[in-house]
């Protein structure tokens, strides 16, 4: 548990100064030279200011003619499409949706590709690189507590477990006491990490582009949410899926490790049902599909279960994403009363 903390910060360490603010570059045009760091984060937030609140035709006709690549640039890079150039993030992201491979006007108007959805506009750039990051450090969050909680009952059964079975709330109080903490540690674990990690990156971008449409953007790990979420929405939700995943992978956990005879044992079962899910997965067009992606896994990679649309209920259209509530709801009372029935029913040698 001390080594993969350790690996874990660093990998947190090494997630932020990678993909965050010490490694954003940026420039207006390609006549000019690239800042860096919070240089370039002012300079894309200034940026975004200058185009309105909401993107119109006339805000896209306007950014393609001020952000556009000069024609000495583009016979340098030897008609490389443009949206895969970066000079800014608005760039980039007015030149994938409303440009041709050349940089020219496509002609399609804001409503042809939005539809009826109003778009704000604003500095997402930060914030989806935090959000990206962020995957990858709750995936590897999620590995730190199995390996903190796989011994927790399991290894009691090296030789403390007839002792305590013995004892007058052994098979009570005792397995509460074990479940409640672990839960406890979980929930603590993933509360902490995400607060450092969303903390620092209101220290780098304030509030800007909270609440910009993700839609608006340039090819990232969210591209493919239909959705028209902000900046703001998509940190909440991330948060949200985070918690559930983490708290059911500790229920499940505790329940493994009450039911089979060793750490190691417990250690790799625990191990093997999270990443199984990412492992072995049905065709997207099955109906289990759509309930595979509620394991613990798909909500810490959250983008995949955010991905798949929305329901209705009462009339009103939800996001699939929010069926991960009640799904692991029932997967933490079920984790935990298995851990009570397989420590608790123990029978003493």
């Amino acid at each position: 548990v001390f080594w993969g903390s350790v690996l874990l910060l660093i990998f947190n360490i090494a997630n932020f100064c990678a993909a965050s603010v010490p490694a954003m570059a940026a420039r207006t045009t390609d006549h000019e030279d690239y800042v860096s760091g919070l240089a370039a984060v002012q300079l894309e937030q200034e940026l975004a200011k200058r185009y309105g609140d909401i993107l119109t035709d006339e805000a896209v006709a306007q950014m393609l003619a001020d952000l556009a690549f000069s024609e000495e640039f583009l016979a340098r890079t030897g008609g490389v499409n443009v949206k895969y150039i970066y000079n800014n993030f608005l760039q980039q992201a007015v030149q994938t949706h409303f440009a041709e491979p050349d940089g020219h006007f496509n002609g399609l108007t804001v409503a042809e590709v939005f539809g009826s959805e109003t778009i704000k506009v604003g500095y997402t750039a930060g914030w989806l690189a935090t959000a990206e990051y962020m995957l990858r450090v709750m995936l590897l969050l999620s590995v730190l507590v199995v390996l903190a909680l796989a011994p927790v009952f399991a290894g009691e059964y090296e030789g403390m477990d007839a002792l305590l079975l013995t004892a007058r709330y052994g098979r009570t109080r005792l397995v509460w006491a074990k479940c409640i903490a672990g839960l406890g540690f979980a929930a603590g674990l993933a509360l902490l990490v995400l607060g450092l990690n969303y903390g620092v990156a209101w220290l780098c971008f304030g509030s800007e582009g909270l609440e910009a449409s993700i839609l608006f953007a340039a090819d990232n790990p969210y591209s493919f949410i239909e959705q028209n979420l902000s900046c703001g929405q998509l940190i909440l939700w991330q948060s949200r899926l985070a918690i559930t995943a983490v708290l059911t992978t500790a229920a499940l956990t505790l329940a493994l490790s009450a039911a089979l005879p060793n750490r190691y044992m417990a250690l790799a079962a625990s191990a093997g049902l999270l990443f199984l899910p990412l492992l072995v997965s049905p065709s997207p067009e099955r109906p289990l599909y759509t309930l595979w992606m509620l394991a613990p896994a798909y909500q810490l990679l959250s983008n995949h279960l955010l991905a798949l649309g929305t329901f209705s209920l009462g009339g009103r259209s939800l996001l699939w994403a929010w069926w991960a509530l009640p799904a692991s709801l029932l997967a933490v009372g079920a984790g935990l009363c298995g851990a009570k029935r397989a420590f608790g029913g123990r029978e003493v040698r």
